[in-house]
């Protein structure tokens, strides 16, 4: 059964700021951790490529 969509409207407040209502700033620990949890791919996916091309697989 088709699905008839008509007008939306939205509006959308953004703080310039960038920071929530009680000032709060990124944590400096959590950008540590995803940094290296993106390293730790990064270094597996290089481990799986040179696995696949040792294999002869074309993907």
């Amino acid at each position: 059964m088709p699905i008839e969509i008509g007008e939306v409207n939205a509006e959308v407040e953004v703080d310039a700021a960038g920071g929530g209502s009680g000032g709060e700033q990124p944590h400096s620990e959590a950008s540590a951790e995803a940094l290296q949890r993106w390293q730790e791919v990064a270094r597996r996916d290089t481990q799986l490529a040179a696995r696949t091309q040792a294999w002869g697989f074309d993907d």
